[in-house]
């Protein structure tokens, strides 16, 4: 199934006008809902005074006017970054072909697709179904029912209010993506007017491919997607709980302006780093309780539960979060909504344990990587400044933490979770865990360090040490299988060139070697460790809605479901990881992608200075940081 997520009233949109940011959709159709939430059409507004524009899908209309979805425009250049996860509308975005996808068999009971009929309550088709004419009684008991209601208005609600916050990695930013792909209009099928359109909402920096606007969106993304959201319906009488999610963008980025290169993303530290996200939890938190109780005026919170989400560094700010909880009543959360203030109840003090509690942790593979003057600006190190990952055993009721088996880059140090919580670790570098990687993408990547040799210009290259040593390295690398001998997708070889040497010019030459690889690899195996948080997280309690299996950004195609199958088998603790050869040759050579190599990174604002930041550990295995209350090693 083709499409895009159809949008509904409380997705959010991203706003480019100052001081906007991200503002739900706050009304959709009287009568078609999504996931239970107002189909939004064009013209409906959003809470900063846009109104949906372009983008729209003319061919589905709703009540008369054109359906919206995931990428529609509003009139302030703002776009909807978020959607339903059960219906898609429209055929302007189809999975990277390689083999049709199909649903798993673990969770067959989760694949939807649009019904021919659009979705209604009873209680709609009832009221829409009544028209008073002059003269007619009202329906039997309506009178009594508005007297009730009237009475009801007054009695306070008491219920539980539960929020998921969705912390999001170093240069990962789910608005940003949506703006990306708009500004790349032509690639997505648009026509020339629509991206003309778009492309007066499009400075330069998000145009360029190598910054976030050029990313994909990741699991926490799609995960706070399938989080159940009520800030926006109006709760039953019966209801004793509400739910609100809040996403919080990477490190290094915010929404429609130029990503923070140093030292954002490069420490983690600055105006858009770790702890400045965190810090946003407060005043985020607050604005979506705000439409929450503009619904639902008469709510009285007796008790909070707290589900949070993270990868990568944002997997660092969901722990240095759950800790600034224990604060009780300093904490950001309880300087936003002070205690004795509505709508909390009388007594409630953000006490940890008790007014607040932790239900579920859920990390993508947590990297720190913090670097500041008082550690020499290392972020290998487990030296964090003023960042707190100790997770200690009544942090939460259920931690999941999904560790990346293949990464053992140098600046990716893990921190982990044990001895207090266990890990799964799964096979694949960072991005693969985290989901971050496009569909298809090409690496040209060096796998080695520059060899060189000085040598005689009649010297054959193939018998300089620098060959030799190439040569050597690429006899080792040619056996861990990133290249398929059956279905080539690319090759690996010696990346070669000489100039003449500065001592003797005429008589000397310089090689240069290094082994490279050229290949395709795909990205649908994000899909599997995104499958494995929500079954887990679905297991502990989490109020997530079910995943599309058809969805073309995450479906499995058939070569990985086996796989998937057996590593959700072994999350759950069922089996012991039991892939066999063929299905770890198929994963290395077309799926997993190689993290660790010696491509030069120029150094900040064009200086001279290279950086190797994705290199190697020096030991070639990845550094790994126990979760100790504010451990220091020197390593």
């Amino acid at each position: 199934m083709s499409g895009k997520p159809a949008a509904r009233a409380s997705d959010p949109t991203a706003c480019p006008v100052p001081g906007h940011g991200t503002n739900p959709i706050t009304a959709g159709s009287p009568d078609v809902q999504f996931d239970h939430l107002p189909a939004a059409r064009q013209g409906d507004p959003t809470a900063c005074g846009s109104a949906l524009a372009g983008n729209v899908i003319a061919t589905v209309s709703i009540n008369g006017k054109p359906a919206t979805t995931l990428g529609t425009l509003g009139s302030h250049g703002n776009a909807v970054v978020g959607g339903s996860g059960t219906v898609l509308i429209g055929n302007s975005h189809a999975p990277a072909p390689f083999t049709s996808p199909a649903p798993l068999a673990m969770a067959a009971s989760a694949a939807q697709a649009l019904a021919p009929s659009l979705p209604q309550r009873p209680g709609d088709t009832l009221a829409r179904n009544w028209q008073e004419e002059p003269g007619d009684p009202a329906p039997l008991g309506v009178e009594e029912e508005d007297e009730e209601e009237e009475l009801e208005e007054e009695i306070q609600q008491g219920i539980t209010l539960r929020v998921g916050f969705f912390f999001d990695g170093t240069g990962d930013n789910a608005a940003n993506v949506v703006r990306g792909e708009q500004c790349r209009a032509s690639q997505l099928g648009y026509d020339a007017a629509d991206e003309r359109a778009l492309l007066e909402y499009c400075p330069p920096h998000q145009l360029d491919p190598m910054t976030s606007y050029g990313r994909q969106r990741t699991n926490i993304a799609r995960l706070f997607d399938l989080y159940e959201d009520d800030s926006l319906r109006t709760l039953k009488r019966t209801d004793q709980q509400a739910l609100l999610r809040i996403y919080i963008e990477g490190a290094g980025t915010e929404t429609d302006n130029q990503d923070q290169q140093f030292p954002d993303m490069a420490l983690g530290t600055g105006d858009t780093g770790v702890l400045e996200k965190v810090a946003r939890s407060g005043s985020l938190f607050l604005e979506r309780l705000k439409f929450l109780l503009s619904k639902n005026p008469n709510l009285l919170i007796e008790s909070i539960e707290i589900d949070v989400f993270g990868f990568s560094r944002g997997a660092a700010a969901a722990r240095h979060f759950v800790n600034d909880l224990r604060k009780g009543s300093s904490s950001l959360l309880a300087k936003a909504l002070p205690p004795a203030q509505p709508p909390l109840m009388e007594g409630f003090s953000w006490r940890f344990g008790q007014d607040v509690k932790v239900n579920l942790i859920g990390l993508f593979d947590t990297v720190a990587a913090i670097g500041d003057l008082s550690d020499g600006w290392d972020v290998n190190d487990d030296r964090n400044g003023d960042l707190k990952l100790h997770l200690t055993p009544d942090s939460a009721k259920r931690v999941i933490h999904l560790v990346a088996g293949d990464e053992y880059r140098h600046n990716y140090s893990l921190n982990s979770t044990q001895p207090n919580f266990s890990e799964i670790v799964l096979p694949g570098a960072h991005g693969d865990i985290g989901g971050n990687y496009p569909l298809e993408a090409e690496e040209k990547l060096f796998l080695t360090r520059p060899f060189h040799d000085e040598v005689d210009n009649r010297l054959p290259n193939e018998e300089s040490l620098a060959w030799k040593q190439a040569s050597s390295a690429l006899a080792s690398w040619s056996q861990r299988g990133l290249i398929d001998s059956a279905r080539p997708n690319g090759k690996l070889y010696i990346d070669w060139r000489q100039v003449r040497s500065t001592n003797s010019p005429i008589r000397r030459k310089v090689i240069y070697t290094q082994v490279k690889l050229d290949r395709r690899v795909r990205g649908e195996y994000g899909g599997i460790p995104l499958r494995i948080m929500h079954a887990l997280a679905q297991e502990a309690g989490g109020p997530f809605k079910l995943l599309d299996e058809y969805d073309p950004e995450t479906a499995i195609p058939r070569q990985l479901q086996a796989v998937a199958e057996k590593l959700l088998a072994y999350a759950q603790g069922k089996t012991a990881l039991n892939l066999s050869f063929e299905e770890q040759d198929l994963l290395y050579a077309h799926y997993l992608h190689q993290s660790a190599h010696w491509n030069v990174h120029p150094g900040e604002s064009g200086a001279l200075t290279v950086h190797f930041v994705n290199r190697p550990a020096r030991s070639g295995q990845r550094a790994v940081h126990p979760n100790n209350p504010d451990s220091v090693s020197l390593l």
